[in-house]
């Protein structure tokens, strides 16, 4: 079998998956008698009002918390890149690094033509594959 053709039966295999997939979702729908599904959305209802209530008396205290929270963080990033090294706690550190060195790619492959040395210098990664649907 040929490359073509096995990504042709990869594709069968997809749609198989697919359908199964839907089948089995459209199955234990279908085993679901009605009565319950309308006491099981009365449930769900019930839950929900439980869980409005609650998440407002709590939304007021997380986000005054996450504000706190963020604030400090952004004090203790701004400190760790003044000290210029990381710092640690009992709990957590900030890491410090230094800024990433990177190049003009396209710059440098011209400069190639009249500093033929560069090309050592240059590492040319492994290929990869991605599986993609045609549309």
């Amino acid at each position: 079998m040929n490359t073509v053709d096995k990504l042709n039966k990869y594709a069968e295999l997809v749609e198989q998956s697919d359908f199964l997939q839907k089948s089995l979702v459209e199955l234990k729908e279908k085993a679901v008698p009605d009565e319950l599904k309308e006491q099981w959305e009365q449930i769900k209802a019930a839950i929900a009002n439980c869980h409005a209530e609650i998440d407002a008396e709590y939304a007021p205290m997380i986000e005054a918390c996450n504000k706190e929270k963020d604030a400090l963080l952004e004090e203790v990033k701004a400190e760790t890149l003044v000290a210029g090294a990381t710092v640690k706690g009992e709990k957590m550190m900030a890491v410090w690094n230094k800024g990433r060195t990177t190049w003009d790619g396209d710059m440098l492959k011209g400069m190639v033509a009249l500093i033929p040395a560069l090309k050592e210098a240059m590492k040319v990664g492994e290929p990869t594959v991605s599986i993609r649907s045609m549309k």
